[in-house]
């Protein structure tokens, strides 16, 4: 199970659109993750924090969705 596994995933960096499409996505979940960690001047986080647990902490808002 797991050798046919790492065949198929071997397998995918043969096809070079493919190859290229997941390079591209990893690139971009890459600079995503990077950017998440960049403070922006000016942004309280304690304020936004709470701004979250105010207004999303039920289920059933919109911004409970992405706490």
């Amino acid at each position: 199970m797991l050798a046919a596994i790492a065949n198929t995933f071997s397998n995918c960096f043969k096809i070079p659109e493919l190859k290229s499409r997941i390079l591209f996505t990893l690139i971009v979940l890459t600079i995503c993750r990077l950017a998440a960690f960049v403070r922006i001047p000016g942004l309280d986080g304690d304020v936004l924090r709470s701004f979250f647990q105010a207004h999303g902490g039920g289920a059933g808002g919109m911004l409970g969705m992405y706490s």
